[in-house]
């Protein structure tokens, strides 16, 4: 009942939100607001990691991995959800011209790559890299570009030897992907994925459901005691089947379509055209991140997408209303010039 529930409360609040937004007279606080509502997740990670009293060497290795669900989240699901916070901070960024409005701007980007260093998640290593070179890329200026290959230089120059060292677990190991325990994949192709195939394989046009993996023949053997598979696309096919596919394809990809025209309207604010700039590019890197974890149904996870998708249907039904607004002001006036013409004719 609650896999139900739940996501019907989520589209009852993107309704309410995309209700409010569509009847403002300034729906571009609603994006404003959107800064405020990010900082709180990282000040909760940065609370959870003083308290547990780990070194951040401690906090890089596996037998910690855990120390981050005092916040109700895996440190991979809390990863999933502070990256597309960091894009809409660092694409509003440039859009800021008061000089507090920039320090503030700049403390959110701050606090939110920050926590989502302190996951110490490869995918968000990997998104944070991502997300940034595509801001430098898309700002269409070579002293941009430079500036980005300085700034990667800096960071990975000053950054803690824990960091990277588990940022690049794995890698510079030939021939060990598929095997038991492998570093780079964390001994998921072996003691997850290839286990789950004959399951896939039994019922591939409809999936056998929701959270399946939970009763999979190797979960009932008890091969298998993750709760997911770590990966989003065989998440998919295995609750959903080759039936469920086209569905989310075609929802996700009108979510990006959404975020890209709002990114384009010219008659949006510079702010807002930042804001879905920067959440088309956090959608795509979400894509890459599907390939660790998480699950391509949008869940309360997902909540930094779902707000902007509630304010972007919000825009665009007010940018609707308007125009119809301004039509029912001309009708009258051409009505009347056309009686008065009628004596003269």
């Amino acid at each position: 009942m609650a896999e139900l529930i739940k996501p019907m409360l989520i589209l009852v609040a993107v309704w309410l939100l995309c209700a409010a937004v569509a009847q403002s007279e300034k729906p571009q606080r609603w994006v404003a607001l959107v800064g405020f509502s990010i900082v709180m997740l990282p000040i909760l990670v940065f609370l959870v990691a003083g308290l547990s009293g780990l070194s951040l060497r401690e906090m890089a290795t596996p037998a910690a991995r855990t120390f981050l669900n005092a916040t109700g989240l895996h440190a991979n699901e809390l990863a999933v959800e502070l990256l597309p916070a960091y894009a809409a901070a660092l694409f509003m960024f440039p859009s800021y011209r008061s000089l507090n409005a920039k320090i503030w701007g700049a403390a959110v980007m701050g606090a939110t790559v920050l926590a989502l260093v302190l996951t110490f998640s490869r995918a968000a290593f990997l998104g944070v890299i991502l997300v940034t070179f595509a801001f430098f890329f898309l700002r269409g200026s070579y002293r941009y570009i430079f500036a980005g290959v300085l700034v990667f230089a800096v960071v990975a120059a000053v950054l803690p030897d824990s960091i990277i060292e588990r940022a690049t677990t794995g890698m510079g190991q030939k021939g060990t992907i598929g095997a038991h325990n492998d570093p780079l994949t964390a001994g998921r192709v072996r003691g997850i994925w290839l286990p789950l195939l004959p399951d896939v394989a039994r019922h591939p046009i409809l999936g056998d459901g929701t959270n399946s993996i939970l009763w999979s023949t190797p979960a009932r053997q008890g091969l298998i005691v993750e709760g997911h598979p770590h990966n989003a696309y065989l998440r998919l096919v295995k609750d959903h089947g080759i039936v469920g596919i086209p569905l989310i394809v075609y929802f996700l990809l009108q979510v990006w379509r959404l975020y890209r025209r709002l990114a384009r309207d010219e008659t949006q604010t510079p702010l807002v055209r930042a804001y879905f700039n920067g959440m088309s590019v956090a959608l795509v890197v979400f894509f890459v991140q599907c390939m660790s974890g998480t699950r391509l149904i949008f869940e309360l996870l997902h909540v930094f997408y779902w707000l902007a998708i509630a304010i972007g249907l919000g825009l665009e039904a007010r940018k609707q209303r308007v125009a119809q607004l301004a039509e029912r002001e001309v009708a009258p006036q051409w009505h009347q010039a056309s009686k008065m013409l009628r004596p003269i004719a």
